[in-house]
């Protein structure tokens, strides 16, 4: 069943990237409430009373604490735009120079330096957001809530975290190379890491 929701999210996405500028927001927007819908079906699965893995659980993202998921990207871009800054800012502070070699295009230890910095910062900034969804739908977190909760989580877990990530994105990647047909097998499976994730995190041990 999340196979079929994932199809059905990639082809309302494909339709609505004919609108480039409104297709690239609803698509930054409306992931974390279709990560939401998936996250439902896997948990109702889960359900001893029984469970209901309709695809119209995809929606209930939508139903249930709709505002809080919207608030999740934005968060998260605004999260990164003020971690860009600080790492050029201590560029310039430390005189490394490193953002003018680049822009003349030559390298050094510097550029290289302030390069692995930045994929440093933005890969922490991604992680401290990875429980944000779960605990915000399933949990019923506020949005402060959820944010304290996953940073919490990632800070303890943070090695193990940061080596899944790297492997999703090369999942992603291995998935988006056979014509996106991959994505639907590469997703499900990361969806349903994510949710163990959490659950053992949360659910089981406690983060």
């Amino acid at each position: 069943m999340v196979i079929a929701s994932v199809l059905v999210i990639m082809v309302v996405h494909l339709w609505i990237l004919v609108f480039p500028l409104t297709g690239a927001l609803f698509t930054a927007l409306s992931a974390p409430v279709f990560y939401a819908g998936m996250l439902s079906i896997l948990h109702s699965s889960c359900d001893k009373k029984g469970p209901d893995t309709s695809l119209l659980r995809l929606l209930d993202g939508i139903s249930h604490r709709c505002l809080s998921l919207l608030a999740q990207p934005v968060l998260r871009m605004v999260a990164l735009v003020i971690g860009v800054i600080l790492v050029a800012g201590l560029d310039e502070l430390l005189g490394l120079n490193s953002l003018s070699s680049w822009r003349m295009r030559q390298s050094s230890w510097t550029t290289y330096f302030a390069g692995g910095v930045l994929v440093f910062v933005i890969a922490a900034i991604n992680l401290s957001f990875f429980f944000y969804v779960p605990m915000t739908f399933l949990a019923d977190k506020t949005i402060r809530g959820s944010l304290a909760s996953s940073m919490r989580a990632c800070r303890v877990n943070f090695l193990p975290l940061l080596a899944y990530q790297a492997m999703a994105t090369l999942l992603m990647f291995l998935g988006a190379l056979f014509v996106g047909v991959g994505m639907l097998y590469s997703i499900p499976m990361i969806v349903a890491a994510n949710y163990a994730a959490f659950r053992q995190v949360f659910m089981q041990r406690g983060a």
